[in-house]
């Protein structure tokens, strides 16, 4: 069951709270915000920060292009660097 949206970027980007998590209304990344912010939302149910960290780390290593682009705004990636980073945020 979802709850009330939330709305971010002036409506641009809507999120939904299931039982369990945010989510983005497209499943996608938060263009506003970095790389690594929109990596560490996918975990923020997580409570072992030692695995947390490690599963950043494996991540990064597994998309180098994420790496290298881990400061960058999500919104200024290119569509394949958006999906990797889809991916690597679930």
């Amino acid at each position: 069951m979802f709850r009330e949206p939330i709305s971010l970027d002036g409506g641009r980007t809507v999120l939904l709270r299931s039982a369990s998590a945010w989510r983005r209304r497209d499943g996608g990344s938060s263009p506003s915000m970095t790389v690594l912010e929109n990596l560490r939302m996918g975990a923020y149910r997580r409570r072992d920060s030692d695995g947390i960290a490690r599963t950043l780390g494996e991540v990064l290593e597994r998309f180098p292009r994420l790496a290298e682009r881990r400061h960058q705004l999500a919104g200024t990636l290119s569509g394949g660097e958006q999906q990797m980073l889809t991916i690597g945020a679930r």
